[in-house]
């Protein structure tokens, strides 16, 4: 199933061109989050239920109007099955287990994006990020993380995790150490 592409355009008050390019952002995020560049969406941004961000910063007409169309695109990825054709926004890590240091087992996720990789063990309430050669290990307890992406324009390399109750940081998590890689 294809959104109408004309028809969220007209509902939203943007081009037909607008909507798709959230449209595939919104698939690259599977259906719960997205980042896009498009000058109608205020430039570079990015989407996840219950928060958006665009380029036009002070512009909070157009921050609601995005926001509507980001949640009304999402929904009818849901609707329909999960996707216009599937995609992911992260590739599973074919790599060596990097986390094995932190001794936690198999993780249930695994995940690279620019200069971070994480490993996330659901079971045991942990998350160990490494960067920079370093392991760095978090407590999860109370979270379920169900996404990553790395903010934008960010010198730390900050992830931003997603969970059903919305986006968090790592900084919101308990750091328990840091170990070399």
């Amino acid at each position: 199933m294809n959104p109408d592409y004309d028809q969220l355009a007209q509902q939203h008050g943007f081009s037909k061109d607008a909507v798709m390019v959230m449209a595939a952002a919104i698939q690259r995020g599977n259906g719960s989050m997205a980042q896009f560049n498009h000058p109608e969406l205020g430039g570079q941004g990015q989407w996840m239920p219950g928060m958006v961000s665009i380029g036009d910063m002070f512009n909070n007409a157009l921050k609601a109007r995005v926001q509507m169309l980001a949640e009304a695109v999402s929904a009818e990825y849901r609707q329909s099955g999960g996707g216009f054709t599937p995609m992911t926004p992260m590739q599973p890590m074919q790599m060596s287990q990097w986390w094995v240091a932190a001794d936690l087992g198999t993780p249930s996720q695994v995940a690279a994006q620019n200069d971070s990789r994480y490993a996330y063990f659901q079971s045991k309430n942990r998350l160990v990020i490494e960067r920079s050669g370093q392991l760095l290990i978090y407590d999860t307890e109370g979270y379920t993380i169900t996404g990553a992406m790395q903010q934008q324009n960010n010198t730390t390399g900050s992830l931003i995790f997603n969970t059903p109750h919305g986006a968090i940081t790592e900084h919101d998590l308990k750091h328990l150490s840091t170990q070399s890689a």
